[in-house]
Order: C-alpha cells, then sequence, then structure tokens
C-alpha cells in the first residue's frame, strides 16, 4: 500500500483487545473454547446478557483483557513514528457507554499509542474515520474493501480475498 501520510484506524474488541477469552469464562464455558462465529455469545443467551457480561468485563476485570498481540504497541508507535495518525475506534453503544473510562485505563496500561479515540454506535462508520481500516468484524467485508484489513480470527477465516494479518507488526510492511 505505501501511502505517504496515512490515518489508520484501529478497532478495539478482539483487534486489540482479547475480549473473547474473558467472556468465554464468564459464560462458564470450558477456557479453550473457540470462538468461530462473530455472534457467539447470542448461542448461549440474550443479547442483554451479553451486554451485561460484556460490562462487568470492562468495567470489573480489565485486568482479565489481555494484547492480541503483545507487539501492538511497539507497531503503533513505529507507524506513529513515520507520520501516520492513530484512530482507535470501539462502537459502545447499547448503554455500553460507560465503559469508555475503563477502556481508556485500559490503553493507557498497555501503553496504546493513539491521536483520537472515537466512540461510535455503527461498525460500518468506521470507514469515514481514516484511510484504512483495521478490524476483525467479518460483517464489515463488502462495505468499502479497499480500506480493509482484516485482523485474522477463526470466525472471519471465510473471506479469503479481504487483506488481511495475523499480527500488528505486518502493518509495517504494509503502510
Amino acid at each position: 500500500l505505501n501511502y505517504f501520510f496515512m490515518k489508520l484506524v484501529i478497532d478495539v474488541d478482539n483487534t486489540i483487545a482479547e475480549i473473547h477469552r474473558p467472556i468465554v469464562l464468564e459464560y462458564g464455558l470450558h477456557p479453550k473454547t473457540r470462538v468461530t462465529d462473530y455472534n457467539f455469545f447470542f448461542n448461549y443467551g440474550s443479547e442483554k446478557k451479553f451486554y451485561k457480561v460484556y460490562k462487568k468485563i470492562w468495567n470489573e476485570k480489565t485486568h482479565k483483557i489481555r494484547l492480541t498481540d503483545k507487539k501492538i504497541p511497539h507497531v503503533l508507535n513505529e507507524l506513529k513514528k513515520k507520520g501516520h495518525a492513530i484512530v482507535i475506534a470501539s462502537n459502545r453503544g447499547n448503554g455500553l457507554e460507560d465503559t469508555i473510562t475503563s477502556l481508556k485505563r485500559w490503553l493507557q496500561h498497555h501503553n496504546i499509542p493513539y491521536d483520537y479515540l472515537f466512540i461510535t454506535n455503527s461498525h460500518a462508520v468506521k470507514f469515514d474515520l481514516g484511510d484504512l481500516l483495521v478490524d476483525d468484524n467479518p460483517e464489515l467485508v463488502g462495505i468499502n474493501d479497499n480500506k480493509l484489513i482484516l485482523f485474522d480470527r477463526h470466525y472471519n477465516r471465510k473471506h479469503d480475498t479481504i487483506l488481511r494479518i495475523k499480527r500488528f507488526k505486518e502493518l509495517l510492511d504494509l503502510i
């Protein structure tokens, strides 16, 4: 890709923050349960139950949320040194607004550099925030594929024609 200066939009949940594992444990599932469906939590209860668990993890158990890739802070710092802007974007609608303070603390704790933090109620609006979007959400495929980089997860692998990364350091070669 190698554009001059870019605004990179980086999703939070399951792109930089490994939220599935704490959710799986909170649901009482086997710790090695593999998430193969993006909306897996609906298989184990209602949407209301999911949001309750999600809020509990972000507000009370952020110490259980690890980075999806330990190199994320280094890679994002390198991209910033090259002149690129980093936008951290997260869908925090549906009553999840009270998790924003915890999210900010989590980003700081993990030394995630960013220029902007954007909270939205719509996943698709993330495309409008920058030049490229790094996200794990397979439901974004087909909206604006030339701006999408999928962060590789079991549940998005059927979309094999979309540019994807397995590790964040791959961004350094792409951008």
